[in-house]
């Protein structure tokens, strides 16, 4: 004979033995098992074991107590007048101690469904405190507006125009230097200042210049010795060296504009 059949019973066994346990522990059998033990209490004058927490047990009431009281007088008045024996005494005494019996027995009946009962309440009120709270929901705001909030704004660059400064022509005697040269656009506003050592003349012209022509301009036979241009980012700057002695302290140039054309005349 083969051994599975007997492990498949023993594991039947084994699983409804653990089911069986599983209900009990829970109370699901309570209700089954307590009819029995009510049979029990009717048919015994002893008082059925029941499985309560001491929390949960009812003490006799205010009314039993009176009921005992005058029970057990109206019992000593009978046996004053008649002479009777103390067996009425023994059965008056007993009866109430049946009653409050069936008063515990029908309240641990009924324990259980208190139980639920209150379960049931208690999730009722969750339910309600859930339903009242305030719908204080944030609404939810989409990605792209979420991101056209944090994004910053870009920054707005102006497009630099730039003028250009093409053909410097330079023209220079024993009085005077001209300088003349053709411009994309005219010039806004024109300064100049002197330099003393060494001796130069500085004439700004004011705007976005980029230069086309040469940097450096190299004179012969002039008492100016070179001409430098130079780009700056809000000037073209045109600067004059002297190299001739006895020159006054300051030059004053002649600048006449025509229009994309200007020059510029030193009188030396």
């Amino acid at each position: 004979m083969s051994a599975r059949p007997l492990t498949i019973i023993f594991l039947v066994i084994i699983l409804m033995g653990t089911a069986s346990y599983g209900l009990y522990h829970f109370g699901v059998l309570d209700s089954f098992l307590s009819e029995p033990s009510e049979v029990s209490s009717k048919n015994d004058n002893s008082g059925p074991v029941v499985r309560n927490s001491v929390s949960d047990l009812v003490l006799p009431l205010s009314s039993s107590k009176d009921m005992e009281e005058t029970s057990s007088n109206a019992t000593s008045e009978a046996a004053s007048v008649n002479g009777s024996a103390p067996e009425t005494d023994f059965e008056v005494a007993t009866a109430p101690a049946n009653e409050s019996q069936d008063d515990e027995n029908s309240q641990s009946e009924h324990h259980p469904a208190v139980k639920k009962v209150a379960s049931i309440a208690v999730t009722e009120t969750l339910q309600e405190e859930t339903k009242e709270k305030p719908k204080d929901i944030p609404q939810t705001v989409s990605p792209k507006a979420a991101i056209e909030t944090v994004s910053p704004k870009k920054s707005v660059v102006e497009k630099i125009k730039y003028g250009t400064l093409r053909h410097f022509e330079q023209v220079c005697s024993n009085s005077s230097l001209t300088v003349k040269m053709s411009l994309s656009e005219p010039s806004k506003k024109i300064t100049w200042f002197n330099i003393s050592k060494p001796r130069k003349l500085v004439v700004d012209i004011h705007g976005h210049w980029k230069n086309f022509a040469k940097s450096i301009y190299r004179l012969k036979g002039c008492s100016v010795d070179k001409i430098i241009l130079g780009e700056q980012p809000d000037r073209m700057r045109i600067v004059f060296y002297l190299n001739k002695k006895d020159l006054p302290a300051k030059f004053k140039p002649e600048i006449k504009k025509v229009s994309n054309h200007l020059e510029i005349k030193i009188n030396l």
